[in-house]
């Protein structure tokens, strides 16, 4: 999977690198290219993983609703594939905020030069982000399409 998702990744992650974070990280880490290779590295790791799953998720949360339109000729909303979608970003995007005592204390526990629970999280916050607001914005698409007039399956004389 990581052959398909890391030309992706590295170029999301060169999109959003801030020069300004870049600058200071330079001047404050001992070894700043060996920390910035395994932040890299942890990133595309879950990236990779966290693609598969929710492309999984998505595809198959749009099936259901899609079956359902079908057995009901069409009586579900157009706007109903986008509002999934939504409602599928926003939680991806909380799962960062969304901490038990045990990641925190992972993640703020004290450690010699580098923190790898504190450098996971990270990546894995940010895989998360990347998806959420991917999925948000095909939402808000998908629905936008639906106002317009776009019909998802159209049913002329429907069997049912």
């Amino acid at each position: 999977m990581r052959r398909l998702t890391d030309p992706i990744g590295t170029r999301l992650l060169n999109f959003i690198t801030n020069e300004s974070v870049k600058e200071d990280a330079n001047e404050r880490l001992k070894d700043p290219a060996s920390v910035v290779r395994q932040a890299r590295e942890e990133f595309l790791d879950y990236f990779a993983g966290r693609t598969k799953v929710y492309l999984l998720v998505a595809a198959a949360l749009l099936a259901a609703i899609g079956v359902v339109d079908i057995g009901t000729c069409g009586a579900v909303p157009n706007q109903s594939y986008g509002l999934t979608l939504d409602l599928f970003g926003a939680i991806v995007l909380a799962r960062g905020l969304l901490k038990g005592p045990y990641g925190m204390a992972a993640e703020s526990g004290e450690y010699w030069n580098q923190s790898p629970p504190l450098r996971r999280a990270l990546a894995e916050d940010a895989a998360d982000g990347i998806w959420g607001v991917t999925l948000l914005v095909t939402g808000i698409l998908l629905q936008f399409l639906a106002v317009a007039g776009v019909a998802v399956f159209t049913y002329q004389n429907c069997p049912f």
